[in-house]
């Protein structure tokens, strides 16, 4: 396993604090995360800190993955609806308060970026 380094924990806070996930990781994690970047100087020594760190940057990377579906997945789904609404499917307005939906066309599209264009 790979020890993390100061530059990959100020990397995946910058990410975190500019997608406006940092402050739904609890207190603890991100207490962590702040004072291993103001301790370490090159990389984590500590295979136990090394571990933890590495829950938590999976943490920040899960919120990440799911803000971009969610956002590509509105797009997509904005675009359906309207195409939906034209054909007479009054219905459709509720496809956009569906999350699973959204969600599920925004994953689609990550994993097949070809399909779709948002």
């Amino acid at each position: 396993m790979n020890p993390i380094s100061r530059e990959d924990l100020i990397r995946a806070k910058r990410l975190a604090l500019r997608l406006k996930v940092w402050y739904k990781l609890e207190r603890a994690s991100r207490s962590i995360v702040d004072l291993s970047i103001g301790v370490i100087k090159l990389q984590v020594k500590s295979r136990t800190l090394n571990e933890m760190l590495r829950k938590i940057l999976l943490k920040i990377m899960e919120h990440t993955f799911s803000w971009r579906a969610k956002k590509i997945g509105l797009e997509l789904a904005l675009r359906q609806v309207g195409v939906a609404l034209s054909w007479g499917l009054e219905g459709a307005l509720k496809w956009l308060q569906d999350e699973a939906y959204v969600i599920f066309l925004g994953v689609n599209h990550i994993n097949n970026p070809g399909a779709y264009k948002p």
